[in-house]
């Protein structure tokens, strides 16, 4: 009778430790790279969000300049609050007085929990912050997010 060599079918216990081996070296050099990624992509919305909401501070300054917004005496030009440039101002330069918008709405921070309300998310910089500026005027110059 003919002695037929079988191999047996399945994974040695050392292939099967290898294998994870391996798996777990390429898992551990890919989780940091989707992790930095992942930062990446917040600091592009953050910096999206901040340039739309300076570039609706510089609108609310030039329209103030060119006599749309009623000028104020002591005031610099600037909205008091983000929600001023959500809800808008009236035109002086209509006879209708039409309100001009600056912002649909409140961009989110990238960088903040969801459920933190969207005024809150943000450190608003105001004149009255400035030691060389000694006006009473609480206008909003710049803005910047508190883990900047």
């Amino acid at each position: 009778m003919k002695s037929v060599s079988r191999r047996p079918y399945g994974f040695t216990y050392i292939e099967l430790v290898v294998s994870l081996a391996i798996i777990s070296l390429i898992a551990s050099l890919c989780f940091p790279l989707m992790m930095v990624q992942r930062e990446r992509e917040k600091e592009r919305e953050l910096r999206r969000a901040l340039r739309e909401i300076r570039m609706a501070i510089d609108a609310y300054k030039l329209a103030y300049e060119d006599g749309r917004i009623l000028r104020r005496e002591g005031e610099y030009g600037y909205p008091h609050s983000l929600e001023e440039l959500v809800a808008g101002v009236e035109d002086a330069s209509t006879p209708a007085h039409q309100r001009i918008y600056f912002l649909r709405r409140i961009p989110r921070n990238p960088m903040m929990p969801a459920d933190t309300p969207s005024t809150e998310q943000w450190r608003m910089l105001r004149y009255t912050d400035l030691k060389e500026v000694k006006s009473g005027v609480d206008e909003i110059y710049d803005i910047e997010s508190p883990f900047h």
